[in-house]
């Protein structure tokens, strides 16, 4: 599970609508993975667009979207999801920025 602030993390999502998180990056050929796993369940929407993502790292609380109405917060201490968010039907997200003073 992740510490949020056990390290200086860093968190790369992919276009297949995976997250990886690895500690250690600032130094070369210490990078250490922490954790991995999908964020997007829909194979349509991450083949169709881009994992959109924001990250808090101090809450520990990702949000994530994929061109689509929904937006998921995940709780990273606990790798699940915490809340699904659901915008207007007509409605995708594009974009996503978290409060980082409050998460």
């Amino acid at each position: 599970l992740v510490n949020p602030h056990s390290y200086s993390l860093l968190l790369a999502a992919t276009n297949a609508g995976c997250v990886h998180i690895l500690r250690d990056y600032a130094t070369p050929g210490r990078t250490k993975p922490v954790s991995g796993f999908r964020v997007v369940q829909s194979d349509f929407l991450w083949k169709q667009w881009p994992c959109i993502v924001d990250w808090n790292q101090m809450s520990g609380l990702l949000y994530v979207s994929s061109q689509s109405n929904v937006v998921t917060i995940w709780d990273l201490s606990l790798e699940r999801c915490a809340r699904d968010l659901r915008l207007p039907a007509e409605v995708n997200v594009s974009a996503l920025s978290s409060d980082k003073a409050s998460g």
